[in-house]
């Protein structure tokens, strides 16, 4: 339980640090305090609107909160010895970052799948566990939207995983996948379906043994962006 422990507070540190950067990056671009200025003569060219720049666009600072439910399978092997695991369950997603230009987003996301009572393949047979197993990684992502003014989105990045069950933690690394659409319904604010696939490959060494973990996460989620 202290390398979940440890895990958790790696994976909040590192969102708070993409955070930071994020809201830094979007201060730096903040115009200045003081008087206004003059309004422009007659006839001269008129300065963009709001509604031509960050209101109703994919700019600035990023977060994404998503919820929702999925199917999860693992293949657990030990030396000669393989096992599956799966079933269905909640899914959570948090993302934070920047956008560097208007559509493109740099971040960190943090992803968990839960499995309770999930149903184990082995020797032939199948019956089903009352433990609660889950997926967790976390690592650097992109989301891209064709369009900023629109909401089709899609994107991916790479994650340290680990697979956990009770007195269990098998590490390592895997990728992600996702695509969406946001619905704005505030100058900033959207909300809309995301589509997303995790794949984990993990192990864990117990006493000269080695313990190894696929794992293959798809969810369908409903997703609140500030952005």
């Amino acid at each position: 339980m202290r390398s979940i422990r440890t895990l958790f507070v790696v994976s909040v540190a590192s969102l708070a640090v993409v955070s930071f950067a994020a809201v830094a990056g979007a201060q730096e671009g903040a115009p200045p305090s003081g008087p206004m200025p003059a309004a422009p003569p007659p006839g001269a060219a008129q300065p963009p609107t709001r509604s031509e720049g960050g209101a109703r666009t994919h700019d600035g600072f990023y977060m994404r909160l998503g919820a929702g439910y999925g199917y999860m399978t693992d293949t657990n092997t030990v030396g000669s010895l393989e096992g599956k695991i799966k079933g269905a369950g909640s899914a959570w997603l948090l993302t934070l970052g920047g956008t560097p230009i208007p559509g493109l987003v740099i971040g960190g996301t943090l992803f968990t799948h839960i499995q309770p009572k999930p149903t184990v393949e082995a020797g032939g047979q199948s019956k089903s566990i009352d433990e609660t197993l889950f997926l967790l990684g976390i690592g650097p992502t992109v989301d891209f939207y064709p369009d900023p003014k629109a909401g089709l989105h899609f994107g991916g990045g790479f994650l340290y995983s680990t697979f956990n069950a009770i007195n269990y933690t098998s590490t390592g690394y895997g990728v992600h996948v996702e695509g969406g659409y946001d619905f704005f319904f505030s100058d900033s604010w959207s909300i809309g379906p995301l589509l997303q696939l995790a794949y984990s490959n993990t192990s864990k060494d117990q006493g000269g043994i080695t313990s190894k973990d696929s794992a293959t996460s798809i969810s369908a989620m409903i997703t609140i962006v500030d952005h």
